[in-house]
């Protein structure tokens, strides 16, 4: 769900010509940088990672129907 979430943003990035972190991943792939393209690339990553780990822990503590085996 994060990833639409995303993409929206690049595309809201792009009609209002507001620039955000659509257009920092843009100028990364132009300017070749490999720490900017390593940061743009691996920050959603990292977000995405977060916050499924976050949801599954809240569903194994607090969802009664979940068994832990």
């Amino acid at each position: 769900m994060l990833g639409i979430v995303l993409v929206g943003l690049y595309a809201v990035e792009w009609v209002t010509k507001t620039p955000g972190f659509g257009a920092l991943t843009i100028d990364a792939a132009g300017s070749r940088g490999p720490g900017l393209i390593f940061a743009a690339v691996l920050l959603p990553v990292l977000v995405v990672t977060v916050v499924n780990t976050a949801r599954e822990t809240y569903y194994a503590l607090f969802d009664p129907r979940v068994e832990s085996g």
